[in-house]
């Protein structure tokens, strides 16, 4: 019998408004995560899925646990795969609500709070929007993969959004 692989997902929450659905689209707003205690000081919400979760809710649960974000989507266009031993890592991007960076700092904040017992790794201290990965403050020493993932998302909601804005326009012209 074959031993099954553990998944960790991670979601790269982009900000959802209106204004990026629009003609010329805005940049996208990434939220990125400073954290502390851990070898790289930035990174987006994710872990380990619990039994009987999808990827997906694996990943929706995690941002709101993390960030209070509430996602609206998860774009199924996997940005980023790896393995690490039988740990499948995965991420794909997420529409989500926005909030302002210092209402999630605030959030992950009161969460270290309670959880202030717990001797956690690693662990956020703040959040931030960006529209690029130069313009992230605490990159020192982050992985390649992270830039990877920042310019892979931008791609994969330009095509999600053209793929949707085409269909709206198709049964526009139909109609």
């Amino acid at each position: 019998m074959a031993e099954e692989n553990n998944y960790a997902v991670f979601l790269v929450p982009v900000a959802w408004e209106p204004r990026y659905w629009s003609f010329p689209p805005r940049e996208l707003e990434i939220c990125m995560l400073k954290t502390e205690g851990g070898p790289d000081e930035c990174e987006y919400p994710g872990g380990h899925q619990k039994k009987g979760e999808t990827l997906f809710q694996t990943g929706i649960r995690k941002t709101q646990e993390e960030t209070g974000l509430e996602v609206i989507e998860v774009i199924p266009h996997q940005i980023y795969r790896e393995i690490f031993g039988k740990t499948v890592v995965v991420g794909y991007p997420a529409l989500v609500k926005p909030k302002k960076a210092a209402e999630i700092t605030a959030f992950i904040q009161k969460k270290n709070e309670v959880e202030k017992a717990t001797k956690r790794k690693k662990k956020h201290v703040s959040a931030g929007w960006y529209s690029k990965p130069e313009d992230v403050p605490w990159t020192e020493g982050a992985p390649d993969s992270l830039f990877e993932e920042f310019a892979k998302t931008s791609a994969a909601v330009a095509a999600y959004r053209k793929e949707k804005l085409g269909a709206f326009f198709l049964k526009v012209k139909e109609g």
